[in-house]
């Protein structure tokens, strides 16, 4: 289905390929913690959706085909990581600065996350690093 509006822009199709890229990543997520990533999630997409209504340049941005949400996670993790102690296994970081990460993300023309490698780490799930602290 992401793939038959790849043909429309605008910001009706980047939140259409956003919130169906978001049940993809949820389905990947153990059940126990689905209620907390979907929170995470929902912020983050209910942001992003909010600029691509503002800025189509945005919204054209959004629906690169090399660009994703879970790309664009990955992305706020790896840059949430620079910024952390190495033995940190969560950290906190403000609105704006993630704002900024996501924006840059997908400004990017290249996917920016090839070859990042995700490390399991004590008190994350699946390797992720919790941007928010997730509740088991």
């Amino acid at each position: 289905m992401v793939d038959t509006i790849m043909n429309d822009t605008g910001p009706a199709a980047a939140e259409q390929k956003l919130l169906e890229e978001e049940k993809a990543m949820l389905k990947q997520i153990p059940e126990n913690c689905r209620e907390s990533a979907k929170y995470q999630f929902d912020l983050l997409i209910g942001e992003i959706i909010s600029h691509t209504y503002k800025d189509q340049l945005f919204a054209a941005q959004v629906l690169r085909p090399l660009k994703s949400f879970e790309k664009c996670y990955e992305y706020l993790e790896m840059r949430a990581r620079e910024m952390s102690p190495a033995d940190a296994t969560s950290c906190a970081v403000d609105s704006v600065m993630l704002m900024k990460w996501i924006f840059d993300y997908y400004a990017q023309k290249e996917d920016v996350v090839t070859g990042v490698h995700r490390k399991k780490e004590k008190n994350t799930v699946d390797g992720q690093l919790e941007l928010f602290p997730m509740t088991a």
